[in-house]
């Protein structure tokens, strides 16, 4: 479930030494089936809060979506080395960690 509505400015904002241990954040890659392009990979930043983690653009200041991670489900294979799915609401999120 993609929540546009989410705004990330109030932790944005926070002094650093707050945010120690309450998050972890870093760059994945979306995969997405487009039907014209086929498969294409997407870079976002993931931010984990305590809640749930948080999608964004590298350029954008305002938060694209979220998703939501509790009743979610976690899938690898192990021979895609940083590959996982997130199966939630329906919706299968593919993401990819860069080395």
């Amino acid at each position: 479930m993609i929540d546009s509505d989410f705004n990330f400015l109030d932790i944005e904002n926070e002094p650093e030494s707050n945010l120690r241990g309450s998050r972890m954040d870093g760059y994945l890659y979306k995969h997405e089936q487009r039907p014209i392009v086929g498969l294409t990979k997407k870079k976002y930043w993931f931010v984990l809060p305590k809640e749930a983690p948080v999608l964004y653009c590298p350029s954008d200041f305002n938060c694209a979506g979220r998703i939501v991670l509790s009743g979610a489900a976690f899938t690898f294979n192990p021979r895609d080395s940083g590959i996982f799915e997130i199966h939630v609401d329906n919706e299968c999120y593919i993401l990819e960690a860069p080395d």
